[in-house]
C-alpha cells in the first residue's frame, strides 16, 4: 500500500496543524456507499451523506464516516463531549462548536499529497446537525415551543475515518484523520496499519442473499396526533 503522505511529510504537517488526514485510494467498481457502510460502520456511529445532482442524477461523492474522534452534543445550551477528555470553553452551543473548529484544525487540500482533480470536498472537520431552535442562540425569539422529541439541539462528530466515493474515477478513497498527540510518528505508523485493516474489512464482506423487492401497496392505518378542533385552535 502506497499512503497519501510518506513518513516525513506527515511529520512536516504534524508540527502545523492539529489534524492531518493520511489516506490510500483503492479502486470501488464492485462496491456501493451501502455496502461500504455496512462493511464498515455497521451498528457503530457513523454517516453517510450522497449526493445527487438535479434529483434524477448521482453525483460524483459520496461519503462514508466511522470512528469519530470524539462528539459534541448539546442539550438546553449545555455542550459535552462524549469519547474523549476535552475541555470545553463557557458559551452557548455555537460558540462552543465555533472554538472546536479553531481548536482542530487540519490541513488544506494542497497539503494532502493528492493531485488537485482527485481531492474531495471533504475530507476532515465535523459532520452533523444544528436543530432548528438553534436559531435562538442567534436571534432573541419569544414563545419557545414544547420540546415533545427530547432530542439534542445538535451532534457533530469530529470525523476519524471516512471513505470516499469518486464515480468519476471509480475509486474510494480511505482516509484516516490523526489528532496529532505526543508521538505523531507512532500515529502515522498506526494510521497506516489501521488503512491497511479496513482495506482487509473490506474484502472480507460477507456475502447476502438477493431479496425480490416489496410491494408497496398494502398500507397500515394511521393516526393523528392533533384532533381537527385542536389543530385548527393551535392556527388561530
Amino acid at each position: 500500500m502506497q499512503p497519501s503522505l510518506s513518513r516525513d511529510a506527515f511529520l512536516e504537517l504534524a508540527a502545523r496543524h492539529a489534524v492531518v488526514p493520511v489516506s490510500v485510494e483503492v479502486v470501488a467498481d464492485r462496491e456501493t456507499p451501502v455496502s461500504v457502510y455496512e462493511a464498515l460502520v455497521g451498528d457503530g456511529d457513523g454517516f453517510l451523506l450522497e449526493s445527487m445532482e438535479g434529483g434524477e442524477r448521482w453525483a460524483r461523492w459520496s461519503f462514508v464516516g466511522w470512528d469519530p474522534e470524539f462528539t459534541l452534543v448539546s442539550r438546553d445550551g449545555v455542550s459535552r463531549v462524549e469519547g474523549r477528555d476535552i475541555e470545553l470553553i463557557e458559551g452557548d452551543p455555537l460558540t462552543v462548536l465555533e472554538d472546536l473548529i479553531g481548536r482542530f484544525d487540519h490541513a488544506t487540500p494542497d497539503e494532502l499529497g493528492l493531485p488537485p482533480e482527485a481531492v474531495p470536498p471533504l475530507f476532515a472537520g465535523c459532520v452533523g446537525y444544528l436543530s432548528y431552535d438553534v436559531v435562538r442562540y442567534v436571534e432573541r425569539l419569544e414563545n419557545p415551543p414544547v420540546d415533545d422529541r427530547q432530542l439534542p439541539e445538535m451532534v457533530w462528530q469530529f470525523v476519524g475515518s471516512m471513505a470516499v466515493f469518486d464515480r468519476f474515477r471509480q475509486t474510494v478513497r480511505l482516509i484516516r484523520n490523526v489528532f496529532v498527540g505526543d508521538d505523531p510518528a507512532a500515529q502515522y505508523d498506526a494510521a497506516v496499519a489501521d488503512l491497511n485493516r479496513v482495506m482487509d474489512d473490506l474484502g472480507d464482506s460477507p456475502a447476502y442473499t438477493i431479496q425480490p423487492r416489496p410491494g408497496f401497496g398494502d398500507r397500515p392505518e394511521a393516526g393523528t396526533n392533533l384532533t381537527r378542533h385542536e389543530f385548527e385552535a393551535a392556527v388561530e
